[in-house]
């Protein structure tokens, strides 16, 4: 550089600079695009899914059981459980199948099918629950209440709530990946802005 006249060094000077600037603006949306990806598939396939799977869960907790109490203390009449059940169940289906069209990891594949296992003998449970009611067989209803309901759903509930912890771990997992781009996007580009700085005044 001492050897270069003041034109060519400002001209090298500009050059490095540009450089500098279009290596650090490609870089950076490279590496954006890749955080914001990564962002997208925790928002689509970690967060989204924990509202579904709570919804799956509050279906057969809260709905269903909600509504197999009324029914037996006679707070609620046979046309609204049926309705009730119809609905809670639609939503279950629904929201199970957006689930299930997540992307799933090894071992939330495993996990939710677990999970399905349990929800079908539920579901066999809620048909026995289903037909007593029609069948207005008060005494049968309350016994199957007290003994049977909910050994046939809990399982349920810890099977989503398995599935839930996951989902939290891999989203924790994710960030960890982004952060660490992040932290790596800003070393980088200080390193060729010094690298860039030295080779101007070199």
């Amino acid at each position: 550089m001492s050897k270069l006249t003041i034109g060519q060094r400002l001209t090298v000077l500009v050059s490095v600079l540009l450089l500098i600037a279009m290596t650090l603006g490609g870089y950076g949306m490279v590496t954006q695009s890749s955080i914001l990806q990564d962002f997208s598939t925790t928002y689509h396939d970690r967060v989204v899914p924990l509202q579904q799977l709570k919804k799956v869960s509050d279906g057969y907790a809260i709905s269903i059981v909600d509504a197999a109490h009324k029914v037996r203390a006679g707070s609620m009449d046979k046309a609204a459980f049926l309705k009730e059940l119809d609905s809670a169940r639609a939503v279950i289906g629904t929201e199970w199948q957006a689930y299930r069209a997540t992307y799933l990891t090894d071992n939330e594949l495993k996990l939710a099918t677990e999970a399905e296992a349990a929800m079908k003998r539920a579901d066999s449970g809620v048909d026995r629950l289903r037909s007593l009611v029609d069948a207005g067989d008060l005494a049968a209803l309350q016994a199957f209440n007290d003994s049977e309901l909910y050994p046939a759903l809990d399982p349920v509930s810890g099977s989503i709530s398995a599935l839930i912890d996951l989902q939290l771990k891999v989203a924790a997992e994710e960030y960890l990946k982004a952060e660490d781009s992040a932290t790596l996007s800003a070393r980088l580009s200080i390193l060729l802005m010094v690298v860039g700085v030295l080779a101007v005044l070199s």
